[in-house]
């Protein structure tokens, strides 16, 4: 009687550890996914397809590959025993990170800078301030127009400081390709070089470079979304599954093409559309070309990803980013010494927030930005598949910034955009979309 109780015993566990399936369903709520069409994909891809559960961990040996009827347990056959399989996911790679930073060897001296607020309004986040620069004083809540490659396409700057403009924006991956920062410095700089004087702002070009390897991603990051086949915006190369590093398609990069090659702990790779050499970008370098270009204010390097990868790829490009801002900081402190001694005005840094549209990351990385000593913080990354989603995911991340500095919102101009970033807290702007409805006669609403 007892040996067959203890053997009852023994099937008994056997049986929970071997053959009840343990369900674990993936996080597409977020991404916008169906979950019921996500499973039937599963069942379809068939037993030899590897699957993670969406949060980047280990799945068990056997996983449900049909979602029952209201989520309720299905019937006879209704669940598939998968083989067993041993997954390693992006964000819990093998591939060792680098050490932690040193210190920095000086705080950053943003002497000549200051950002003070004159009405905080009592129903939302809203306020006005002043934002001052070596070059000038930035009245807030402002645009910044964008002068892509150091000019305004139509208008000279007289006409812009006509039209009331107070800051302006110029890009550096397009000055780093041509005519190159070493030219704009022997110039005087950008407000030499340009001929406006007053404040300016440089990014840091990681958005155009890695818009090459993820296709158009401007759409996402305003929340105008359209499908991939439509725009075209398909991943143009692979990214390694151990890494989470991108590597381009040879098949989908021609020689003589210009795109993203390669994305790395170290930085960018890509081909220059000017004369087809390769370049890189690295945080080091992009702080010391925008120290060359001479702008007041200068970002950090950072990836901006699109709405339509995983959170997994989201999240290990976010921490990448804020190892890259790191050392975008280091530069920054670095490179002091040698501007004061040449006489040449202070510059003040932003960090930049990424983590897509996933709370749990935006709050990371706004933890990050507040504690790490950046003068101001710019918003960027992917804010959602539509307007309703940038919105909240804008409203969520200005909640959980600091108040003492400035905050800037990236690539977003459309009015009703403006007005709501206003009332969130957001101090800056900067998009294409005006000037360039400008020139084209358009009407400038978004």
């Amino acid at each position: 009687m007892i040996r067959w109780v203890l053997s009852c015993c023994a099937a008994f566990v056997w049986m929970c550890v071997q053959v009840l399936p343990v369900y674990s369903t993936p996080e597409t709520a977020t991404m916008g996914g169906d979950r019921r069409s996500q499973w039937q994909g599963v069942r379809r891809r068939g037993r030899r397809r590897k699957h993670t559960n969406g949060r980047g961990i280990l799945t068990p040996s056997f996983v449900c590959t049909r979602l029952p009827p209201d989520g309720q347990p299905a019937g006879r056959g209704g669940w598939r025993r998968l083989q067993r399989t041993t997954l390693l996911s992006r964000s819990s790679s093998r591939t060792a990170l680098p050490p932690p930073p040193p210190p920095l060897s000086s705080p950053p001296d943003y002497s000549g800078f200051s950002f003070t607020t004159d009405f905080e309004s009592k129903t939302d986040r809203s306020r006005t301030g002043l934002l001052e620069t070596p070059h000038g004083t930035v009245e807030t809540p402002n645009f910044i127009f964008c002068a892509t490659k150091a000019a305004i396409k139509g208008l000279n700057m007289e006409q812009m400081k006509d039209a009331g403009t107070q800051f302006i924006l110029s890009n550096t991956y397009h000055l780093f390709l041509n005519p190159g920062p070493e030219i704009v410095e022997s110039r005087g700089g950008l407000q030499s070089f340009t001929g406006w004087r007053g404040p300016m702002l440089t990014d840091s070009g990681g958005y155009q470079i890695f818009s090459m390897g993820h296709g158009s991603v401007s759409e996402e990051i305003k929340g105008k979304r359209q499908e991939d086949e439509k725009k075209g915006a398909t991943l143009k190369g692979k990214i390694d599954a151990k890494s989470g590093e991108y590597r381009a398609d040879a098949e989908k990069q021609p020689s003589s093409a210009s795109g993203l090659l390669k994305i790395s702990e170290h930085g960018a790779k890509f081909r220059s559309y000017v004369n087809g050499s390769i370049k890189e970008l690295t945080p080091e370098v992009s702080i010391q070309a925008q120290r060359s270009l001479g702008a007041d204010i200068i970002l950090v390097l950072d990836e901006c990803t699109p709405f339509r990868v995983t959170k997994e790829y989201t999240e290990g490009a976010m921490k990448r980013s804020h190892r890259w801002a790191f050392r975008s900081l280091s530069e920054f402190v670095n490179g002091q010494e040698e501007r004061r001694r040449s006489g040449r005005p202070t510059q003040a840094l932003y960090g930049i927030v990424q983590g897509g549209v996933y709370p749990s990351l935006r709050k990371e990385s706004c933890e990050f930005n507040n504690e790490h000593p950046f003068f101001g913080v710019a918003i960027g990354g992917s804010l959602g598949a539509d307007k309703r989603m940038m919105r909240k995911t804008v409203a969520v991340t200005c909640r959980m910034l600091r108040r003492d500095r400035p905050i800037h919102l990236l690539g977003v101009g459309g009015v009703r955009d403006i007005f709501h970033g206003v009332a969130n807290g957001i101090d800056t702007f900067d998009c294409v979309h005006p000037t360039r409805l400008g020139r084209c006669m358009g009407e400038w609403l978004g």
